[in-house]
């Protein structure tokens, strides 16, 4: 019986170190993408357990006519915020962004003008969350996407032509 015992508590420690990803997080992915346009917002509830935190990995598919500059997620759970982790958060379908984080951590920001995000195309998100300050069964996150902002100086540059136009048909 003893000997048994001691059998059980190997096979345990093999498994935890051969697979310590089950014992540090728990990972959620979503298949089907969501489809949205500008002025839309995505929303996605997330069953979590222990050790609530992990990566959720979801795809979005542009289907409106403007293209998109960045993309904001929010942590609508009370507990529940964006972190790094491993390499994360990531973003893919995008050759360049950055990201920011908010200091309260309940806003996640990808930024990537460089390489919009057009009619028809998908970007994938992974996103690292820790819900183990209030360990909720259930936590929602929504998610929008913004347009790509129009540079000052196509605005000052507009208002000026107007000016010239105005001015011209004074002077007649």
């Amino acid at each position: 019986m003893f000997k048994r015992g001691k059998i059980l508590i190997l096979i345990l420690g093999v498994l935890f170190l051969l697979c310590p990803s089950l014992a540090l997080a728990h990972d959620a992915t979503i298949e089907d993408p969501f489809e949205l346009s500008l002025n839309e917002e995505g929303y996605v509830e997330h069953t979590d357990d222990g050790p609530y935190k992990g990566t959720l990995t979801l795809s979005i598919k542009n289907k409106g006519i403007d293209p998109w500059g960045d993309f904001h997620f929010y942590s609508n759970t009370e507990g529940v915020i964006f972190g790094e982790d491993e390499g994360l958060p990531t973003m893919t379908g995008a050759a360049s962004y950055s990201y920011t984080i908010d200091p309260d951590q309940k806003g996640l920001h990808f930024y990537f003008y460089d390489d919009p995000v057009y009619t028809g195309e998908q970007v994938s998100f992974s996103l690292y969350t820790d819900n183990t300050s209030m360990e909720n069964a259930v936590f929602n996150i929504s998610f929008e996407p913004s347009p790509i902002p129009v540079p000052a100086a196509v605005w000052l540059l507009g208002s000026g032509l107007i000016g010239l136009v105005g001015l011209r048909k004074k002077s007649r």
